[in-house]
């Protein structure tokens, strides 16, 4: 495998060598040299023997010195490969074993893999080797390449170290090699018809194995007869080789596509040893010419005759070649006698269809379904004399073409240089023969004697070989019209003089193929112009032209209209020959003209600009006037394809003239066209029946319909000049006078008649493909030119009507909302079905720009298309089209969505399915898309589903798929794309494998984001098998054997490069992060959660990312760029940024989940490990190495990236800033606002439509200066949108990052104190930037405030006796700056009500530390009050005013900082904080609360007062805290302490006679509130001091007037009247210890007594 997979990488290599695309050259040599052997024993292979059959049978199979032990199924298996590959026993086992090694497969699954591999690595060296020969030859010399490549192959020869002799031996084997593939082949065909007929025991295994090696033999003999030829014309052989190779015919009896392999070879034979330019000796030649025309043709098989007429032909005109130098007088002498000879031999060469044979081997090569109808029909005209049909075989491949056209370019260069005399005399003689058909005409002659005077086309023949020859080439064509006095363009003004009708078609074939190009084209234009001729050969005589062109077209136009039989005549023609007047011919001459000039208006500006701007001669006009009349098919095609060709480049109005005259002539025929022509008389019909009768005379032929349709579909493509002022391909008001304005009637037609019906009724399969592609191209571009963002905005900003109403004519009349609606059409529907299935078997054998490839991709198209502006469709246009008057509706249908349709044919989804797992990367894409949308459908994935008006069980898309077998295959096929290939890394992001990486992963993403809670496609794409709603991993399945596309994700995760040359690439570390995000979306959903962690656990996934991870820096380049380049917002450096970001992110997201998962599992030696990683360093699993690394404290990098500030808003003057909110898209993030770029733009736009200004002109310099602040304004947009995501995504990494440490502390021991190390050490990492990111960045804020509450948290729950003194201290130290912080930061502008929460509540966890230190740490406390001191009035100013009206986050830490600020300046002896209390009128506030306690429960609902009752708790604390200070009782009680414990009402109640609850929490909560508020009073008098009258006074009164709830509570206590609930007791206690208290201090009980020696009293204790 390793050497099939090197063998790949080379091929890859030499390609992207011959191609100059290969970026690491030095790479290629190295390969080059290591394969140096594998090149050298290609063409040796060992055949079966009985001595290896002998050895395989013992059991023991020895390797590289390695023995194995074999079992007899082993030994059957190899046994069965060896008959397959007609190899060496022993190879066949080898071959096994490396196979098995890889993969555990059945026998025949075994087979078939063998035999794939083997003939893989023939196919691989034989096209590398042609490679290497061609480069060698032809590749241009830049840095000595060329003479490293001929180096290698002197060794692949031997020739560098041995005998030159060893390179015609290697030549010879070549020619050995290809008979072994032919008697190969045909065993291979035998077993292949055998097993067809007979049937075969061993299944479909068999079948599969032969045509797998059928396909790869072909491939295998064509390219060993291209390095045949590049042998040849190497030079590495000898005459001999020629002779060898001359004998090769023989061994055939009949001419198919293996003998056609070999005429490059010949060819270049030829020339090397029978030119004179190539050949050693005229001797030699003259000898090789003895052998190879000796004979009579006649001898030849008949069947082989014209083969051997070809090879006679290319001998003559290169071994006459020694005829030009006259300089050699031996040879001058030898020749002079064999000029007849000569002549004679290239007469019989051609009347035994030498060139017949040519020219059928160039059309079965160039097999083209798009064919051109003028070259369909001349190539059919010269072969109509003869038998030569289609080759059997395989077609050839583009490579082999290119080799075999450059035979015939040399061919035919030869011909014309070396024996011009023979062409010359080819046309006269076709001239005489020609005259005399005419006279034998005239004079009657009957047409059985006519055939005495059929006129051979020979020359016909050579100029349309010479347009095979040179067509899509160039550079071979510049040859023509490189020298003006050189033989070639001396044979081509030759040509086109004195021309017959099939002479001027041929020559119309061969001016095309040697005029494409910007220079050739200008040549060839030059030429028609009849200007060209500036040399001595100057064309005297009449030529092809324009002028004589554009003569005949005007003639048979005007001829094939009239009314009467009476010829008109036509100013400015030629004289009319009879040979011109032959009526079979000339319509095939009419289309090659028209073929010539379509050609040239596609090739040469100029030229069509010439024709177009004509002053006598009106191209359009004139072929729509020649369309109307009588004339073929094939001709009213070639009138279509013309009027295609100018169309090229188009400006919108010349697109608007081409459908006026287009629907014109449809309408009204030929009256509605120019008078240059006759005209026919008025029609009777109206403007409609006659466009219906004229589409209808269109879809009687094939050829019409399907060139009109490719017609239309260029119509509606966009203009190069297309504005949103004129949005529509068509001129607004089409038609508008006998029908809805626009293109519907011919939407229609291409849709219901043609596609619906039409396609159907073809009898010939080649015809289907060809139209089916043209139906769906057709409706393809109708939707994919539809700006549906134009309309979205519009009708978002309301601007769908009144003065920018052309949006909804633009909705209106734009095809899309015609072809939308007949897409929910059945018979539509059945044609896109039947569109979509392509047998899957078949499909890996097509070339990527086959038809069926091509219509495939089309037909995914549409169903992506229409899926993604269906919403679109129903939700805006179609309601605006069907308000529309003139609307009339296609034909009724059930079908009511896009959804109806893929419900209604299940198949497609496994279809679509499978297609994902093509070699094709274009279909892989296109069916990702698709299954991508189907997969987030919710009507399709609903549990009932509406089809056809009837309700059902839904099936979901994933029970669609099919056999889970399928799944795997593709899971399989998508993981081996994923692969990471450093060619592909060379290559950058253009490259396919990094698009369909970026396909792949971007499906995954989003079908796992909509369904992550059940199985979907994602999961069983991704190898996971399902079972209900549950995933599993199959035994034996993909999964489980690492080869599934989830493995190939995650290795991409691990290993994919994310920059290069020490910067970032956005491409690079897209993918990574991308593959990223789906670990993620599998690990954090329960559904496959478990199984992916157990996965990356086992690859030691997270030391192994931590041990990768690249740290960065303010001066860290992303794509060549740093942050302070200005461009750095507006190109892909912002994408890296943000890409980086995000991969940040899901690795801190994947810390966490490990670290979570090891405290769940409670695994010791698991949370060891993980928490090692993140303090940066690991132990290699293998060999037990320490690793250090980047740690969690690292890797907070990230943060010191300055992104600045939000760009700002350009100014405008000329341009009005429209509204931008309706292009706001969907942000995951409700803080960042993101536009839609196409949506701003189309905005803009509007604005520049002159109904937006009502009416008023611009002047050219205000509407330049539109354009340019336009632009201004899409960067803008555009590089705010980048700065957006990159915030958006930096605050998520901290988010995770924040995580990270927060799970991290959590997960040490408790008491540990390597804990409390590593929390120090975060806060001393997050300090600074807390302090930096509190001025404008509250986001951040927030997560570094919610990590820092942890870690003071965790700080202080550690026991003192964990943390020696040092570490306390440090301890003190450190969240002290934090303290400082928070408390500057409460009062500052802008802070929300979250942050100055998590501010409360870091003071408050701190101020609980530093309470409990002892006197001699009192510098902490006295740190604490400056900072508090510091903040000022404002500091209390805000807490107050949070405590009393703050949100429910930050009301009650408010209460608790208060009063923690309140015991702290009480312990440090200051008023500070009470008297700035007293003086915002704070304590007032406070015993409001108090006052209203009874009202503030009752109006609170259940489910609040709680948060109530807490709420009242904090307030009676920090009042207690306020009246432990004298002081503070003093002010408590001037602001009416006491009358607002009587207004509460709350020691009014008589516990004796019960209380209005019905719960025991009730009472106990009443309880707590009284023991808080009696506590209250008892600090209160304590601090003013027990001795004081006043408070002696105060007391008393308060115990008098609340003496029955003071005895009811002391009943209650000592149990008299009920029991009290458990949970009650205790606050009941302290209740009535709060009574006791005050009771005795204000000495109640002698107070009493007293008062009862002076008599009864009141209310008195009894």
């Amino acid at each position: 495998m390793e050497s099939l997979e090197r063998l790949q990488g080379l091929y890859q290599d030499l390609v992207a060598f011959s191609e100059t695309k290969l970026a690491n050259i030095e790479r290629l040599w190295l390969e080059l040299e290591a394969s140096i052997e594998d090149f050298r024993q290609l063409l040796d292979k060992p055949l079966k023997n009985n001595a290896s059959r002998e050895s395989l049978m013992t059991g023991k199979l020895k390797i590289n010195d390695e023995e194995y032990a074999i079992n007899e199924a082993f030994q059957q298996t190899a046994l069965q490969i060896a008959d397959a590959l007609d190899i060496d026993e022993l190879e066949a086992a080898t071959l096994l074993l490396e196979v098995q090694a890889e993969s555990q497969l059945q026998v025949q699954s075994s087979v078939l893999a063998v035999v794939t591999n083997y003939h893989t690595r023939r196919e691989l060296l034989v096209h590398g080797l042609r490679l290497v020969l061609r480069e060698s030859q032809e590749h241009d010399d830049d840095g000595g390449q060329q003479s490293r490549m001929q180096d290698v192959v002197l060794h692949i020869l031997d020739i560098k170290n041995g005998p030159p002799t060893n390179g015609s031996a290697y030549t010879r084997k070549c020619i050995s090699a290809m008979n072994d593939i032919e008697n190969w082949q045909i065993r291979v065909t035998e077993q292949a018809q055998k097993a067809t007929v007979l049937g075969s025991s061993q299944g479909p295994e068999v079948l599969a194995i032969l045509d797998s090696q059928r396909s790869s033999l072909s491939k295998q003999h064509e390219g060993l007869g291209s390095c045949l030829c590049y042998l040849f014309k190497g030079n590495y052989t000898t005459g001999e080789d020629l002779r060898k190779l001359h004998e090769v015919p023989k061994r055939f009896d009949r001419i198919d596509v293996g003998l056609i392999h070999y005429l490059p070879a010949f060819y270049a034979a030829f020339v090397q040893y029978g030119s004179v330019d190539r050949a050693s000796s005229f001797e030699e030649a003259q000898s090789l010419n003895k052998a190879i025309i000796a004979g009579d043709l006649r001898s030849v098989h008949a069947s082989l005759q014209p083969f051997q007429a070809v090879l006679w032909l290319w001998w003559v005109c290169e071994y006459s070649s020694w005829h030009r130098e006259s300089g050699i007088r031996t040879a001058q002498r030898a020749l002079d006698h064999e000029v007849e000879e000569r002549a004679d031999l290239a007469r019989a060469a051609l009347n035994d269809g030498a060139l017949h044979l040519l020219l059928s081997i160039c059309t079965s090569m160039t097999n083209d379904e798009w064919h051109h109808p003028a070259r369909q029909e001349l190539v059919t005209l010269l072969l109509s004399d003869g038998n030569y049909s289609a080759l059997e075989g395989e077609l050839a491949s583009t490579v082999f073409q290119n080799v075999f056209m450059e035979c015939l370019e040399s061919f035919s260069e030869s011909w014309i240089a070396n024996m011009p005399d023979s062409i010359r005399q080819l046309k006269n003689d076709e001239d005489d023969r020609r005259l005399q058909h005419i006279t034998a005409m005239q004079e009657g002659i009957g047409p059985h004697l006519q055939r005495d005077f059929d006129v051979p086309l020979h020359l016909e023949c050579f100029l349309v070989l010479i347009s095979f020859a040179f067509e899509h080439r160039t550079e071979a064509a510049e040859a023509f019209w490189a020298d003006p006095d050189g033989h070639l363009f001396g044979f081509l003004q030759w040509a086109s003089k004195r021309q017959t009708v099939p002479r001027a078609s041929a020559f119309c074939e061969m001016l095309c193929s040697i005029s494409e190009g910007q220079d050739c084209a200008a040549y060839g234009h030059r030429f028609l112009l009849d200007e060209s001729a500036s040399s001595g050969r100057s064309r005297k005589s009449p030529s092809m032209n324009y002028a004589q062109m554009f003569a005949e077209l005007e003639l048979y136009a005007s001829k094939v209209n009239e009314r009467s039989s009476s010829a008109q005549s036509v100013p400015n023609l030629r004289k009319i020959l009879p040979t011109d007047m032959n009526e079979l011919e000339s319509p095939v001459m009419l289309s090659c003209y028209l073929r010539l000039i379509s050609h040239m208006c596609r090739q040469s500006i100029e030229a069509r600009r010439f024709i177009l701007d004509h002053p006598s001669f009106y191209l359009v006009q004139t072929v729509l006037t020649l369309c109307s009349g009588p004339v073929p098919s094939y001709l009213r095609a070639s009138i279509f394809t013309t009027l295609q060709s100018i169309l090229v480049a188009r400006s919108t109005a010349e697109g608007h003239w081409l459908w006026s005259i287009l629907d014109q002539w449809a309408a009204n025929g030929v009256s509605a066209l120019t008078s240059n022509h006759a005209k026919s008389s008025p029609s009777m019909t109206s403007p409609t029946q006659s466009l219906r009768r004229t589409l209808e005379a269109i879809a009687t032929s094939f050829d019409q319909y399907s060139a009109f349709t490719v017609l239309l579909r260029i119509l509606i493509a966009p203009s190069v000049d297309q504005t949103l002022q004129n949005p529509l391909p068509f001129p607004d008001d089409l038609g508008a006078t006998y029908r809805m304005p626009g293109i519907e009637p011919y939407v229609d037609f291409v849709c219901g008649t043609l596609f619906a019906k039409k396609l159907h009724d073809l009898p010939d399969e080649a015809q289907i493909k060809v139209f089916r592609f043209d139906c769906l191209d057709f409706i393809a571009a109708c939707i994919e030119t539809f700006r549906e963002s134009l309309v979205t905005t519009a009708n978002q900003s309301r601007l769908m009507n009144g003065a920018d109403g052309f949006v909804a004519d633009y909705a209106q009349r734009h095809p899309f909302s015609r072809v939308m609606e007949w897409l929910f059409n059945e018979e539509v529907v059945r044609g896109l079905i039947s569109a979509m299935h392509l047998h899957f078997d078949g499909i890996e054998s097509l070339p990527p720009d086959s038809i069926e490839i091509i219509t495939l991709q089309r037909c995914l198209d549409i169903f992506n298309m229409a899926f993604d502006l269906q919403p679109t469709y129903l939700e805006i246009v179609r309601p605006l089209v069907r308000k529309n008057g003139r609307y009339t509706p296609v034909a009724a249908s059930a079908i009511s969505s896009l959804e109806d349709i893929i419900a209604g044919h299940p198949n497609i989804v496994s279809e679509v399915a499978q297609y994902a797992g093509t070699s094709h990367d274009q279909i892989v894409l296109r069916s990702l898309a698709l299954l991508e949308k189907l997969s987030c459908s919710t009507k399709l994935n609903a549990p009932v589903v509406t089809t056809s008006g009837k309700m059902s069980k839904a099936r979901k898309i994933v029970d669609m798929l099919g056999d889970e077998d399928n799944s795997d295959l593709v899971s399989m096929a998508l993981a081996s794309r994923m692969q990471v290939d450093v060619r592909e890394l060379e290559n950058g992001p253009d490259s396919t494998g990094y698009t369909i990486k970026d396909g792949v992963l971007e499906f995954l993403n989003t079908c796992l984001a909509t369904q992550s809670e059940l199985p979907g496609v994602a999961h069983l794409f991704l190898g996971f098998t399902r079972v209900g709603d549950s995933l599993v991993i199959r035994p034996g399945s993909p999964m489980d054997d690492g080869r599934s596309l989830c493995n190939a994700i995650i290795d991409i995760a691990e290993n994919f490069p994310d920059g290069e040359d020490n910067t970032f690439v956005a491409w690079l570390i897209h993918i990574k992060t991308s593959a990223f995000q789906i670990l993620r979306q599998l690990w954090t959903s329960p559904l496959s959660s478990a199984v992916l962690v157990t996965e990356l656990r086992r690859i030691h996934f997270l030391s192994s990312q931590f041990a990768k991870q690249t740290l960065i820096s303010p001066n860290t380049p992303w794509n060549g760029r740093f942050l302070s380049d200005p461009a750095f917002w507006l190109e892909d450096s912002a994408d890296a940024l943000a890409e980086f970001l995000g991969y940040r992110n899901f690795l801190y997201d994947y810390a966490v989940t490990e670290t979570r998962a090891a405290m769940h599992t409670k695994s010791t030696h698991l949370r060891a490990q993980i928490l090692l990683t993140l303090q940066g360093t690991s132990v290699d699993p293998i060999s037990g190495t320490t690793i250090a690394h980047a740690s969690i404290f690292n890797l907070f990098d990230f943060t010191n990236i300055d992104i600045g500030r939000q760009p700002d808003l350009p100014e405008l003057r000329a341009l009005t800033l429209p509204d931008l909110s309706s292009c706001i898209t969907a942000s995951t993030d409700e803080s960042t606002v993101v536009y839609d770029l196409q949506a701003v733009d189309d905005l803009v736009q509007l604005s520049f439509t002159p109904s937006s200004q009502e009416g008023q002109a611009r002047s050219s310099n205000e509407e330049e200066q539109m354009k340019v602040e336009a632009a201004i304004l899409l960067d803008f947009v555009k590089a705010s949108n980048q700065w957006t995501l990159v915030r958006m995504a930096r605050r998520q990494a901290l988010r995770m990052w924040v995580e990270v440490v927060i799970v991290t502390v959590q997960c040490w021991p408790t008491d540990s104190a390597a804990q409390i190390q590593f929390a120090l050490n975060a806060m001393q990492l997050i300090t600074p930037k807390l302090d930096t990111y509190l001025l404008d960045e509250p986001e951040e804020t927030s997560e570094l405030l919610r990590l820092a509450d942890v870690l003071v948290a965790s700080i202080a729950s550690t026991p003192s006796s964990s943390m020696p003194g040092r570490i306390s201290t440090v301890a003190i130290d450190r969240q002290l700056q934090v303290f400082r912080i928070c408390v500057g930061s409460i009062s500052a502008p802008g802070k929300t009500p979250t942050l100055r929460g998590l501010f409360y509540g870091i003071c408050a966890q701190y101020l609980n530390q530093v309470k409990t230190l002892s006197k001699n740490d009192s510098k902490a406390r006295r740190y604490c009050l400056d900072c508090i001191k510091a903040a000022g009035v404002p500091l209390i100013n805000t807490l107050s005013d949070d405590a009393e009206n703050g949100q429910d986050n930050c009301r009650l830490p408010a209460l608790v900082l208060l009063a923690l600020f309140t015991d702290l300046t009480r312990q440090e002896k200051s008023a500070f904080v009470v008297d700035t209390l007293v003086n915002i009128n704070m304590l007032e506030v406070l015993l409001d609360g108090v006052k209203l306690i009874a009202e503030d429960l009752l109006e609170a609902d259940i489910k609040d007062r709680a948060s109530v009752i807490k709420v009242l708790q904090a307030k009676l604390a920090l009042l207690l805290e306020i009246s432990r200070s004298r002081n503070g009782a003093g002010h408590l009680l001037d602001a009416g302490l006491l009358q607002a414990i009587r207004d509460s009402r709350l020691c009014q109640a008589d516990p004796d006679l019960g209380f209005d609850v019905d719960t025991s929490m009730a009472l106990q909560i009443y309880y707590e509130l009284l023991s808080s508020v009696l506590r209250l009073l008892v600090s209160v008098f304590l601090s003013r001091g027990p001795q004081n009258q006043q408070s002696q006074y105060q007391m008393r009164n308060f115990l008098t007037e609340n003496r029955l709830n003071m005895v009811g509570a002391f009943k209650r206590y000592r149990g008299i009247g009920g029991e009290v609930a458990p949970g009650s007791r205790a606050v009941l206690e302290n209740v009535v210890k709060s009574y006791v208290a005050l009771m005795s201090m204000a000495d109640f009980i002698q107070f009493e007594e007293f008062d009862q020696d002076k008599g009864p009293v009141r209310h008195g204790f009894s």
